[in-house]
C-alpha cells in the first residue's frame, strides 16, 4: 500500500451519487488495519504494555487447563472469527442501513451468551437474562414495525393507479 499520488487520487474520486464504491472502502479499511499492526509492532506511547502482553502469553498458554496448543488454538481461531465478524458486520453496514447492522449487533451480545452457557458451562444469571431479554425486545419489536411499514408501503402502492396514456 504505497502513498502514490494515482492512490490518492482514485480514493478522492467517488462514485455515483458522491458515495464511495465498495473498493474505496475496503482500500481505506485494509489501510487502517496496516495502520494498527505498525503501530503496535512498532511499541509506541500508544501501545506501552504490548510487549508485556506479548511476554504473558506464553506463561498464559502453560498455565492454561487444557494445555499449550488448545490455548494458542483458541487464541488463532479466536482472532479468525473476530475478523470475519468484523468483515461482516462491516459489509452489512455498507450494503445496508447502520439502523440494521446496530440491531444484529446487539442480538450478537445474547447469542454469545448462550453458546457461552451451552458449552463452556458458565452460570446463567440475573444480569445475563436481562441482556438477554433486553436483545431479544429490541430485535423483534424492530422487525414488527418493519413488517409494519411494509405492509403499509405495499397497501399505498396497490392502491395508487398509474393510468396509461393513450397515443
Amino acid at each position: 500500500m504505497g502513498n502514490s499520488s494515482k492512490d490518492m487520487q482514485s480514493l478522492n474520486q467517488f462514485g455515483p451519487n458522491n458515495q464511495p464504491n465498495r473498493l474505496q472502502i475496503f482500500h481505506l479499511w485494509a489501510c487502517n488495519l496496516a495502520q494498527i499492526s505498525k503501530t503496535v509492532n512498532e511499541d509506541t506511547l500508544i501501545f506501552p504494555y504490548t510487549h508485556e502482553i506479548l511476554q504473558a502469553i506464553p506463561r498464559e498458554a502453560r498455565e492454561f487447563r487444557l494445555g499449550e496448543v488448545k490455548y494458542y488454538m483458541v487464541l488463532i481461531f479466536d482472532a479468525i472469527f473476530w475478523q470475519l465478524t468484523n468483515m461482516g458486520l462491516f459489509g452489512l453496514l455498507s450494503c445496508s442501513s447502520s439502523l440494521f447492522s446496530g440491531i444484529l449487533i446487539a442480538v450478537l451480545l445474547p447469542v454469545c451468551e448462550i453458546l457461552a452457557v451451552i458449552f463452556l458451562h458458565e452460570k446463567f444469571d440475573g444480569s445475563k437474562g436481562v441482556a438477554l431479554a433486553l436483545c431479544l425486545w429490541g430485535f423483534t419489536s424492530y422487525l414488527y414495525g418493519e413488517r409494519k411499514l411494509s405492509k403499509r408501503l405495499k397497501k399505498m402502492t396497490n392502491e395508487v393507479e398509474i393510468p396509461l396514456s393513450t397515443p
